[in-house]
């Protein structure tokens, strides 16, 4: 048994306390992991509830920024395309990271939607571009293939670039 919480307690108590806040960094992810292995939980289980929670922040955090996309679609599609980078790097994001990719890409959808560019803003030429950069806008033209053939767009350049930078890959 655990408490759950959004305030940090200055006491001791008898029950272990996690703020809510740090269980998507990685100390806080260990711990609430920790956690639900002493309440035996399965590492499925564990892995679900943590996914949960990076699903709910995000929902939560673009529902009022979204004006035409519904949250709940547009965040399915977008575990989708993460799901698809771990899977093509063979790693796994950490939750600060998918939650800020979730958060971005669903932006970035709405962004593009109600500007219709379509893609077409490309402030950048391919041939300044690295190696792993070029190879980078050719992994996510892939990925990003079924988004775009839903919502009726194109993934410019300039924001496949910004995902490249939050991963760092």
């Amino acid at each position: 048994m655990f408490v759950i919480t959004t305030v940090d307690f200055p006491e001791k108590f008898s029950l272990p306390i996690i703020n809510i806040y740090d269980i998507l960094d990685g100390n806080g992810t260990n711990n609430f992991r920790s956690l639900l292995l002493k309440a035996n939980f399965s590492s499925i289980e564990i892995s679900s509830t943590i996914q949960n929670l990076i699903r709910f922040f995000s929902v939560e955090g673009v529902k009022h920024r979204l004006h035409i996309l519904n949250p709940d679609v547009v965040i399915t599609d977008v575990e989708q395309v993460v799901q698809n980078y771990e899977a093509f790097f063979d790693i796994h994001f950490s939750e600060k990271i998918k939650l800020n990719l979730y958060m971005h890409i669903a932006l970035m959808l709405e962004r593009m939607v109600l500007s219709g560019t379509n893609g077409e803003k490309l402030n950048q030429s391919l041939s300044n571009l690295t190696d792993n950069q070029q190879e980078f806008i050719k992994i996510s033209k892939h990925i990003f293939e079924p988004i775009a053939m839903k919502y009726n767009l194109n993934v410019s350049l300039d924001e496949i670039l910004l995902i490249n930078e939050i991963l760092a890959l």
